[in-house]
Order: C-alpha cells, then structure tokens, then sequence
C-alpha cells in the first residue's frame, strides 16, 4: 500500500514513469521488477522525494503484474514484456 499523501499514487498518472517502466520491461535480455524499482527511484527520486523503497517497490510490483497479467511474478524473476501494437 502506498502511504495517503504519496504524491505518485498510481504509476499511470505519470507518463514519464510509465514510460520508462515498459521501456524497462520491453528490454531485449529482460529485466526484474527490483530492477525497474532501483532505475525510477534513480531516476525520479527528487521528483517523488517523499517516497520510500517498499512505496517503489509496491507500486511497480501491482502494476507490472497487472500490466502483464502474471499475478505470480516473482520481484527476482527475469521477465521479457512485449505490448501488442
């Protein structure tokens, strides 16, 4: 659960962290949902500076299950996304 207050509560409300989230899962060699936690708190941390590791890693875990709908994905598990264009 993100805390009340969170300022990025839904990671489709900002489009450059959605952007970068199926950028990330889209890569050629796959990628693991702690890395796309490590790579938007690096790269957004100032913008969302109020938010902690588990707020990124909560966040990004329910999104990327849903988006992919693997409810199962482990965080450690290597993953390839592709979105149908």
């Amino acid at each position: 659960m993100i805390p009340k207050g969170s300022i990025l509560e839904d990671v489709e409300a900002d489009d450059d962290v959605r952007r970068l989230v199926h950028n990330m899962m889209e890569l050629y060699e796959g990628t693991t949902i702690i890395n796309i936690v490590v790579e938007c708190q690096r790269e957004y941390q100032e913008r969302y500076f109020s938010m902690k590791t588990n707020d990124w890693r909560h966040l990004l875990r329910d999104y990327i299950r849903k988006v992919t709908e693997r409810p199962e994905l482990q965080e450690e598990e290597v993953f390839r996304f592709v979105m149908a264009g």
